[in-house]
């Protein structure tokens, strides 16, 4: 399994890459990214299973992020961080699998996977 992960913040992006890798078969493969460009060319050449992006950052945000790598890789589930609920609606509307509320823990993380069905 290939797991993409953006976050601009470094700090937040170490404590989002642990808690994947809590949740995640060993072997799974996290690529961590603060430019969320840098993380959509890995995307575009790299097939991904499954992108954690912030809802709001500087040059590309988490929403359009997942907007652009979906027509390449369709079946890439997407998840959408935010400090509250603001984005939701958006991440909905781009087609994400879930939106989570920060701070992330590897129980919100499951949660999200679980409730992949209503969006």
């Amino acid at each position: 399994m290939k797991i993409v992960a953006v976050d601009p913040e470094p700090r937040e992006l170490m404590r989002l890459s642990e808690c994947i890798r809590a949740i995640t078969p060993p072997g799974t493969s996290v690529e961590c990214f603060c430019d969320s460009l840098f993380a959509r060319q890995y995307a575009f050449h790299n097939p991904v299973d499954r992108l954690y992006a912030l809802a709001h950052m500087n040059r590309l945000d988490g929403i359009e992020l997942i907007e652009k790598i979906r027509k390449e890789q369709p079946a890439m589930q997407t998840y959408i961080l935010w400090e509250d609920e603001k984005f939701r609606d958006a991440a909905m509307k781009a087609g994400a699998s879930g939106y989570i509320v920060k701070p992330v823990t590897s129980d919100k993380l499951l949660d999200a996977e679980d409730e992949q069905d209503g969006y």
